[in-house]
């Protein structure tokens, strides 16, 4: 991708998806004024470059389905304007920062289809307007946190084939009875749930 693209001062929407770009995103990209930065399906590799977390003018950011590695930083909390947060298909790995939960405005968030690990942090339900959140396909393990159930509008949960589980009955009531209209993607069989649309 041409570094010269990040200095177009007026450049408010940026689409380079579905096309063959490859090499890494350099440290130049935190120059750019964009607000939409949709650069999926390609086949960039390398990390995610700490200075992107820069454009906090950003209202989307697509990367999905390339071949990006390394974590995601901490430093993702400081995108509060985002809408939609798509990193899914990668090769992310670590865990989920706690300075996610600081994205109050995202109503879309995919991770799934990375190598992230550890458990999904509680912050994760300041995310109060999400409708959906997708971590499905990673090596996630633990239960869902309580704060799951202040996600009232959410409309599509994915954990398939992850290690998490819903926890103790009456947790799993309190997430049945607070986003009765999500699916609970996978790897989830409680009968307390009799309120849930439950596939596995």
């Amino acid at each position: 991708i041409p570094q010269e693209l990040w200095n177009l001062s007026k450049l408010n929407y940026l689409y380079l998806g579905g096309n063959k770009f490859t090499g890494s995103l350099t440290s130049e990209i935190g120059q750019a004024f964009v607000s939409y930065l949709l650069l999926d399906r390609n086949q960039l590799t390398g990390m995610i470059p700490k200075q992107i977390y820069n454009l906090t003018k950003l209202n989307y950011l697509y990367l999905f389905n390339n071949r990006l590695e390394g974590r995601i930083e901490s430093q993702i909390g400081k995108l509060t304007k985002l809408f939609g947060l798509y990193l899914d298909h990668n090769q992310l790995s670590q865990g989920i920062p706690s300075e996610i939960g600081q994205l109050t405005s995202l109503r879309w968030l995919g991770l799934d289809n990375n190598q992230l690990t550890g458990s999904l942090p509680s912050e994760i339900g300041n995310l109060k307007f999400a409708l959906l959140l997708n971590i499905g396909n990673n090596r996630l393990m633990g239960t869902l946190p309580t704060e799951i159930g202040l996600l009232t509008e959410i409309t599509y949960f994915g954990i398939s084939n992850t290690l998490i589980g819903l926890g103790n009955d009456s947790f799993s009531s309190q997430i049945c009875t607070n986003i009765i209209t999500s699916c609970l993607f996978g790897g989830i069989s409680n009968s307390s749930c009799s309120k849930c649309t439950l596939i596995s």
